[in-house]
């Protein structure tokens, strides 16, 4: 038995209908990734802000030929109160990835970010819980972080994923990043961060990182679930027709 023929006008109606609905509902489709990632920090490839309110705050973020997770890594110094105040405060330091840049209004929107690095405590007080640190944004001259990690072991390089990363979890004085159709361009990389109380005084914190890695995953494109959704009707009538 063969099926009846459909007509030709409620065919093309039931096409576009069926991309509409597609689009809208299917959310088991998932895009492209894009990677940035760096595992030498050179430090013609990178750049450094810093932003503090102690009397006296200062970072740094040096390339070290050997000793990382292997061979070369990042160094960076913060340090409160290294005048001999004893004033409280905080200062972060953001280390810009210069290459890494993603426009959605070229490339589309991203529907989350992955984070991964590497750690190494190498000069710490005891008093400390370590480098406060995690993956860095910025966009139209605003500075944004997402969730705090702390570099708090003594044993060795160690590594931290903050995975499925989504405005929600970015926070800045603009509020979150726009990573939509809309949004401009975004730069990424990591911040570093350190605060202080009022009873110490030059409180330095060392650390090295290595292995930095962003995943951007991609929005599909409707044309792509409409597409994946049009297959999958063919093969459902082809199996009814046998």
């Amino acid at each position: 038995m063969f099926a009846a023929p459909i007509n030709p006008i409620f065919k093309r109606h039931l096409v576009l209908t069926f991309c509409l609905s597609a689009t809208l509902l299917l959310p088991a489709a998932s895009g492209q990734t894009v990677t940035f990632a760096d595992d030498t920090f050179d430090n013609l490839d990178w750049s450094l802000q810093v932003r503090g309110d102690a009397p006296f705050f200062s970072a740094s973020g040096q390339q070290v030929g050997s000793g990382g997770n292997p061979d070369a890594f990042r160094r960076v110094n913060v340090s409160l109160n290294t005048n001999g105040g004893t004033s409280g405060g905080f200062v972060t330091a953001f280390h810009w990835l210069d290459s890494a840049s993603y426009d959605p209004t070229v490339s589309g929107p991203l529907e989350s970010i992955d984070f991964s690095i590497n750690h190494l405590r190498i000069a710490t007080p005891p008093a400390h819980n370590g480098q406060g640190f995690g993956l860095a944004l910025k966009q139209n001259g605003y500075l944004y972080r997402a969730s705090i990690f702390f570099t708090q072991t003594l044993s060795g390089w160690q590594n931290t994923q903050d995975s499925s990363i989504t405005p929600g979890d970015i926070r800045g004085n603009a509020g979150a990043p726009d990573i939509d159709f809309s949004g401009s361009e975004i730069g990424f990389g990591f911040y570093t961060a350190h605060s202080s109380p009022n009873n110490r005084t030059n409180d330095m914190l060392t650390v090295g990182y290595d292995n930095y890695q962003v995943d951007l995953h991609v929005v599909p494109e409707p044309t792509t679930v409409c597409l994946m959704g049009l297959g999958a009707v063919a093969l459902l009538r082809r199996r009814r027709v046998r």
